[in-house]
């Protein structure tokens, strides 16, 4: 009776039985043993992914700035304004110059006279009357400019703008008209990081480290003061900047170097991105901000 149960139940699918051929060999069980084993060493072998390395310019604020600066802007991940550093007068803090029919003249945003130390995170705009004569002067030279249209709707809300500050100024048209040229990564402030050092060097080094930065790509004139072995006993590469500055045309005859970036857009709109990183690529620049081939 047992038997033919079983039978019967084997014939409806619900007993299985193991043929000689469903057995593995021993030396099939081991085969496989020795496969997986093989197979979990080249798992364990294989290097392991590189970490995203990361670029950082750190520069002070600057009013309007020139090509150089935007370079910095457009090849690295990351951007800090240096504004808790202290403010200086008659600098390019609170200025620049664009182009007139005889040469040059400078744009200048009045600020309250400066205190001893005052950093320029703390530094303010005195009055609203410089405004109006600033948007006079680039309607005066670059109205006949091809974008002068486009770069005024860009610029003139910032300027008209209940800015108190110089930094918030100047933070709001730089990231305004990186945004316009397409360039820039992460844009941060110096003065938002606690400093646990009055070290030039070690205080660049904290804030290449808050932004996760191994590369620092910096002006030529910080190698007068940077420690290079300090820098690299903390794992960051220091990368100088080496610009050239194009020649493009504008709209007076003969050429001025070193204009604000304000008169490339004039003259060339969303083109000027291609003149502004027309620099050969710096050696050694890490990092995915850098979109040059």
């Amino acid at each position: 009776m047992r038997a033919a149960k079983i039978r019967d139940e084997k014939r409806m699918g619900r007993l299985s039985f193991a043929t000689p051929k469903d057995i593995p060999t021993f030396a099939e069980s081991a085969e496989s043993s020795i496969d997986r084993k093989e197979r979990s060493e080249t798992k364990s072998m294989s290097p392991a992914p590189k970490p995203h390395r990361k670029s950082i310019a750190i520069m002070q604020p600057v009013f309007l700035p020139w090509l150089g600066y935007f370079e910095q802007i457009g090849v690295t991940d990351t951007f800090m304004f240096l504004d808790d550093v202290q403010y200086t007068k008659q600098d390019w803090r609170n200025r620049n110059r664009i182009r007139t029919k005889t040469g040059w003249m400078w744009l200048t945003v009045p600020v309250r006279k400066a205190g001893h130390d005052q950093p320029i995170s703390e530094t303010q705009i005195d009055g609203a009357f410089w405004k109006r004569k600033h948007v006079k002067s680039l309607q005066q030279n670059y109205a006949r400019a091809p974008y002068y249209a486009d770069i005024m709707a860009l610029i003139e809300p910032h300027i008209w703008a209940q800015q108190t500050t110089l930094i918030g100024l100047t933070e709001s048209l730089i990231e305004s008209m990186a945004s316009y040229l397409s360039i820039g990564g992460v844009f941060l402030r110096a003065s938002d990081v606690p400093k646990s050092t009055q070290d030039r060097n070690e205080r660049l080094i904290e804030l290449c480290q808050h932004a996760g930065a191994d590369c620092f790509f910096t002006g030529p004139a910080a190698n007068d003061y940077l420690d290079h072995e300090l820098f690299a006993r903390h794992g960051i590469s220091v990368v100088f900047q080496d610009y050239i500055h194009p020649v493009y045309p504008q709209a007076f005859d003969s050429f001025e170097s070193h204009m604000s970036v304000l008169d490339l857009l004039m003259n060339h709109g969303p083109a000027s991105t291609e003149f502004l990183l027309s620099s050969p690529r710096p050696p050694g620049l890490i990092g995915e901000g850098d979109k040059r081939s």
